[in-house]
């Protein structure tokens, strides 16, 4: 593998991870509340 090659792959890479975080805290956000809420109704 070459630099040349190595670049754009590393582009994809943070590309990918980028959305996968964006995908990823949302869901942990929704998640958390959504324990929450159950923590609290069964209290």
């Amino acid at each position: 593998m070459t630099r040349i090659v190595d670049k754009p792959f590393d582009w994809v890479a943070g590309l990918a991870f980028a959305s996968g975080v964006a995908v990823m805290v949302p869901s942990l956000a929704v998640l958390a509340v959504t324990l929450g809420a159950v923590i609290f109704a069964l209290l």
